[in-house]
């Protein structure tokens, strides 16, 4: 038996809409058992014709289910509730979540469940999602960890004090407190180089460990390659965009790393989305952990032209990187044709090496395992 868990966060316009459905048809057509969380900006997919009827074949697979988060769907005006409790609606989906990730048997044993964040807190919802999964992860008995990559760091700030949300590092030092009550270790660990950057490292000792002033009691700022050891185990990471594919009771599941597939949706240099997410791949990759990365959307930009840049630019050069990496055994690039065809560019001749996929020959990178984790970037 094979599952797969999504559980998307952001805004899903048409073009999204149309890979992932290609890409979720590819299992549902093969019965796996197919499992799509929708909160925060995804759930507008549901209100727009243009995206949501492109996947009404799916939902009438009876292996296919989209659940969707009615704290917020409340919010917009998807769903009406009169009742609403003292406490709101804010832990139905993810004990949802939790429920269905319980089903996996074959890491049914781990009681670690990890969440990657890469968005800043406030101005993106995604941290209050990371609060709420990591409580419901708590209540469920199990382990809650947080890996904090690129603006994701920022939920670690100290003096947080916002006048109309949810205080995020008051919230995570809840948690904090509730593992070290129960002697647990706590894995609240945030890139060290997204974390220099920001101006969360003021010292960094002989030993390699990183010191702060200005970040909360429960950062712990560590090298990348410390967060990538956990990609190495079979438990559950979920992320904002992501979905996790899993064959339950498989015999080989616990025995191997999980591939990663990274899609890289946005273009190089105006943020760090690309860039941050060949760092991951590369991390990952010099772990041995079998790792591809689509270029998709406009991710593709990484690709097109020759870029030229200069040391007063201030930016490292991604296609160097790309170049550097492209034989690398662990690994892999791919380009996705349609989002060339739809902005009507070519891939630079430098990188003939990388294979251009189409919606059906995506199916070969998605199941050449049988377990994996997909993230978007």
């Amino acid at each position: 038996m094979f599952e797969l868990i999504g559980l998307f966060c952001d805004k899903i316009n048409q073009e999204r809409a149309d890979w992932l459905y290609q890409v979720l048809n590819i299992f549902v057509t093969s019965n796996y058992d197919t499992n799509i969380f929708l909160t925060g900006s995804a759930l507008f997919f549901l209100l727009d014709r243009r995206t949501n009827r492109r996947w009404d074949k799916l939902k009438r697979n009876k292996n296919f289910e989209i659940t969707t988060d009615p704290s917020e769907s409340r919010i917009i005006g998807i769903e009406q509730d009169d009742k609403i409790d003292s406490k709101g609606d804010h832990s139905i989906f993810w004990k949802k979540i939790i429920n269905r990730i319980q089903n996996l048997k074959s890491i049914h044993s781990d009681p670690k469940i990890g969440f990657l964040l890469m968005d800043s807190p406030y101005f993106n919802r995604n941290s209050v999602f990371a609060i709420r999964i990591m409580n419901m992860i708590l209540d469920n008995g199990k382990i809650p960890e947080l890996y904090l990559y690129l603006d994701g760091l920022h939920v670690a700030l100290k003096d947080q004090k916002p006048s109309e949300f949810e205080n995020i590092g008051t919230s995570i030092k809840k948690v904090d407190e509730i593992l070290k009550n129960k002697g647990q270790d706590r894995h609240f660990w945030a890139c060290s180089r997204c974390a220099t950057a920001r101006g969360y490292v003021q010292e960094k000792t002989e030993l390699g460990e990183f010191h702060t002033d200005v970040g909360e009691d429960w950062l712990q700022i560590v090298n990348l390659n410390k967060i990538i050891d956990e990609f190495e185990n079979p438990q559950i990471i979920l992320s904002p965009n992501s979905i996790h594919i899993n064959a339950v009771n498989s015999k080989n599941s616990s025995n191997k790393k999980p591939p990663l597939l990274l899609f890289i949706t946005h273009d190089p240099y105006s943020t760090e989305w690309a860039f941050g997410a060949i760092s991951f791949a590369v991390a990952a990759a010099h772990h041995r952990i079998y790792t591809s990365i689509v270029f998709i959307e406009d991710g593709i930009f990484s690709l097109v032209n020759k870029h030229q840049l200069v040391a007063s630019d201030k930016i490292f050069n991604i296609q160097e990187v790309i170049s550097a990496t492209l034989h690398d055994e662990y690994l892999k690039y791919y380009v996705y044709n349609p989002s060339l065809e739809l902005r009507g560019v070519k891939i630079d001749n430098m990188f003939k090496d990388i294979s251009i996929i189409t919606g059906a020959t995506i199916e070969k990178i998605l199941k050449k395992d049988l377990n994996q984790r997909i993230i978007l970037f």
